[in-house]
């Protein structure tokens, strides 16, 4: 199957159009409107079945040439999935402060995952409104919603690793040093291994640690 792109006048005739051409059970994967200045109306796209001359053809590459027209097709699925993803997270965020805008995109270019960094922000416009056009406010009750988020997690077992990984600056550091001080208050054996190619700074603070409370580090950069 291979996706094919009409341009029609008028919606109603252009679908009429295309059952009269390609048959009544032809499958409609998008319909748009105004597609740019050369292209005014309406833009169909249809999945159209490839037709395959067998003739002295092996088997193998008539498999190989239907799989890829497969793939062409779901990937023009996937991509068209995101653009209406994107075009709904855009006029859903229309309402709400800029402040938790701005807080989205952050999170977003930070590496969370978009659907997440979205409900997180939404909370937090249920819960204050349009108090979060102050960023203190909005800062604050983000933390909140985070912090609600969080699974508790048995610390005391005894094989239990943690993999703390962040962006830069998100207080990866503070909070393995804050963990490894509970557990070693609390008699329990626990070592650092830590990797960080860009910052020298995270080695020497954690090496300071380790000294001061006597918890094994090991440091890579790589």
């Amino acid at each position: 199957m291979k996706v094919k792109r009409l341009y029609f006048n008028d919606i109603k005739e252009g679908i009429e159009e295309i059952k009269k051409r390609f048959g009544p059970e032809t499958f409609i994967l998008d319909i748009r409107n105004g597609t740019g200045e050369q292209r005014k109306g309406w833009e169909i796209s249809i999945g159209v079945e490839e037709q395959f001359d067998s003739n002295g053809e092996e088997s193998g590459l008539l498999r190989r040439k239907m799989e890829e027209t497969w793939r062409r097709f779901f990937q023009f699925l996937k991509e068209r999935m995101e653009e209406i993803e994107s075009e709904l997270v855009s006029e859903k965020m229309r309402d709400y402060p800029l402040t938790l805008r701005i807080f989205l995109d952050r999170m977003v270019s930070n590496g969370l995952e978009k659907g997440l960094a979205l409900s997180l922000i939404s909370e937090v416009f249920w819960d204050i409104g349009m108090l979060a056009e102050e960023s203190l406010k909005a800062n604050y009750f983000l933390r909140h919603v985070i912090g609600k988020r969080i699974r508790i997690l048995e610390l005391t077992s005894d094989e239990t690793t943690l993999l703390v990984v962040g962006p830069s600056g998100s207080g990866k550091t503070e909070t393995v040093k804050k963990i490894a001080s509970l557990l070693s208050d609390e008699r329990e054996d626990v070592s650092i291994v830590a990797c960080d190619p860009q910052n020298r700074g995270t080695y020497d603070e954690l090496m300071a640690f380790s000294k001061e409370k006597r918890i094994p580090l090991s440091f890579t950069t790589n």
